[in-house]
């Protein structure tokens, strides 16, 4: 009996941390899309979009959950890669050249 009120409690802990998963993410991929629509016919590259979201999180201090580390050409999340995978698809569907 014990087992099954720590396994409902944990699926209520589970629920609650996949809304907020989902919460971020839908944060992560508006900050990207707002980055690349704000850059219009100027183009941003992978690069540059790493490093204004990288600003973004840590001189605004709008938390994007990214834990970004010193790279080579700066700072750099896997996650970002990631999640402009996601919004490349969404960013055809509005008209918003992504970047390659």
């Amino acid at each position: 009996r014990g087992k099954e009120e720590g396994r409902v409690g944990l699926g209520a802990r589970g629920k609650e941390g996949r809304d907020m998963n989902e919460e971020l993410q839908r944060q992560r991929l508006s900050a990207i899309l707002a980055v690349v629509k704000r850059r219009g016919r100027q183009g941003l590259g992978r690069t540059a979009l790493m490093k204004f979201l990288y600003f973004l999180q840590q001189v605004r201090g709008v938390d994007l959950g990214y834990n970004f580390t010193l790279y080579t050409y700066g700072p750099f999340d896997a996650a970002v890669l990631e999640d402009l995978s996601s919004t490349t698809s969404l960013g055809a569907h509005l008209g918003i050249q992504m970047p390659k």
